[in-house]
């Protein structure tokens, strides 16, 4: 009997981007129905990826780990060895790098083994997947949650995000700064055109620094978030009317999590502080 094939995708970093990662491997596995598939996420053994591996903390998933075996078979490919010996004989690598930060159909259709490494940042993977995942992520919710939540009515999310955009130097040159407050001031102006006596909930992992510097906020009906998991701010966003995100795939989960069909999804113009290209931005979200 001829063995299937293996596809591997390599879990990393925080909760919104493993969800992507999640997401692509669920694509990959509409597209090609006769493989075994697997996730590493052995990066986490050796690498302080944020939180860790939280899909498993939170969801079940049927995500199964690659053996250590299957990894070292599909990722031999990157030594220079490797990179030798297909050249003389014409031999396909097996380990994919994603190149970039914008969609190509071409991953999504295997015919080998393969190990994928990237961040998959575009809906356009997965956006004929949707309703699976929505599915999955609500049926696979494997933990209680605790929200301490009087949920008000016409609510819109607003997320802040501080903590590594700034304290990590790498990070604030590629993300810090993009969400500046008139970028927040702006989007709430906008919301205002479009809807009238909403609620703001704040969500932020430095929410006294937002209460200094937001002043403006004092014009609005506004509660903070105080939940103390991940998983509860995401939904509590996943539940609101209406969102306002900042430049993390945290909050980009929050927002297309929603299922509201009148929401608007208010995100800034560049994701990157240098403006690189990508389309993780969805079509319909309004960009500012």
């Amino acid at each position: 009997m001829k063995l299937k094939n293996k596809i591997v995708v390599e879990i990393l970093g925080g909760l919104g981007n493993q969800l992507f990662q999640y997401a692509f491997l669920t694509a990959l596995k509409k597209n090609n129905p006769n493989h075994e598939f697997y996730i590493d996420i052995n990066r986490f053994n050796t690498v302080d990826d944020n939180k860790g591996y939280q899909l498993e903390d939170y969801f079940n998933l049927g995500l199964v780990p690659a053996s250590k075996e299957i990894i070292n078979e599909l990722t031999d490919g990157v030594n220079l060895i490797s990179r030798i010996k297909r050249k003389i004989f014409g031999l396909k690598s097996t380990f994919i790098v994603e190149k970039g930060r914008c969609f190509n159909d071409d991953y999504l259709v295997v015919n080998s083994d393969a190990y994928f490494k990237g961040l998959w940042q575009s809906e356009l993977y997965f956006k004929d997947v949707r309703d699976e995942i929505l599915e999955e992520l609500k049926s696979g919710l494997n933990i209680d949650l605790d929200l301490k939540f009087e949920f008000p009515e016409k609510s819109v999310s607003l997320h802040v995000r501080r903590g590594d955009y700034y304290s990590n130097e790498s990070y604030f040159k590629m993300l810090g700064g993009v969400c500046d407050v008139d970028y927040y001031k702006q989007a709430l102006k906008l919301l205002e055109s479009k809807i009238q006596d909403f609620n703001v909930i704040v969500f932020s992992d430095d929410t006294e620094w937002v209460k200094k510097e937001f002043k403006f906020l004092h014009d609005y009906n506004v509660v903070y978030s105080s939940n103390q998991k991940d998983i509860e701010d995401l939904i509590l966003m996943s539940r609101c009317e209406h969102n306002i995100i900042a430049n993390s795939t945290f909050s980009w989960w929050g927002a297309w999590l929603n299922q509201n069909p009148e929401k608007i999804i208010i995100c800034p113009e560049n994701w990157y502080a240098d403006a690189t290209q990508t389309d993780i931005i969805p079509g319909e979200w309004v960009r500012i």
